[in-house]
């Protein structure tokens, strides 16, 4: 038999500096910008959100003249093989965002920023391939969305206008092909239901 060499296990002041050396390692790896930089990026994820979007990642360059940009890409939310890129103003500063390589590109988890959850819009509800229902839940609900639906130009299969037939029941849905039903159906069809909470009116 091999001589088993013994070794001092390791004391629990000794596990608690090793453990909070790793935690200060990664803290300083993970925090690229700072607080400012980190809410004013956050600012421009929920504002192209709202217009549909969602920004993918975002990255810091240098131009001919020495000045600083910071370049993202998105895509919209109803066409997802579709990558955009967009500038925010240049500036001179090279300590801003000093905490970015240079033509890296950095996605919105690495920089510490929260993406919004989407809500689907209308159009968006309404130009879906796959087989969509709202579920309002409630009779003002089911009248503010019909209202919506009006106004962006909606009509039922039959070319009326929701809001001259705007079924109030807790259990009805609408649905994507320009018709209504009631909950239970739906979820039989195979449909995915949405509720009302979780879609964009505008």
């Amino acid at each position: 038999m091999k001589n088993l060499r013994w070794s001092k296990p390791e004391s629990e002041n000794a596990k608690r500096k090793n453990n909070m050396k790793e935690l200060k390692n990664y803290n300083e790896k993970e925090d690229i910008l700072d607080e400012g930089e980190k809410k004013f990026l956050t600012e421009v994820v929920k504002l192209y959100a709202k217009m549909g979007t969602k920004i993918i990642t975002f990255a810091k360059y240098k131009d001919f003249k020495n000045q600083y940009e910071i370049e993202f890409t998105f895509k919209y939310f109803n066409k997802r093989k579709i990558t955009f890129a967009s500038k925010l103003p240049t500036f001179k500063n090279e300590k801003m965002y000093k905490g970015m390589e240079l033509s890296k590109e950095y996605t919105l988890e690495k920089l510490g920023i929260k993406a919004p959850k989407h809500r689907m819009t209308i159009d968006e509800f309404f130009a879906s391939q796959k087989n969509l229902a709202i579920h309002p839940g409630c009779e003002k609900n089911a009248k503010t969305l019909c209202n919506a639906f009006d106004k962006k130009g909606y009509t039922y299969c039959t070319g009326k206008k929701y809001t001259n037939t705007c079924y109030e029941d807790k259990s009805c849905c609408y649905s994507n092909k320009h018709c209504y039903g009631s909950f239970t159906c739906y979820k039989k069809c195979s449909y995915k239901i949405i509720e009302f909470k979780d879609i964009n009116l505008n």
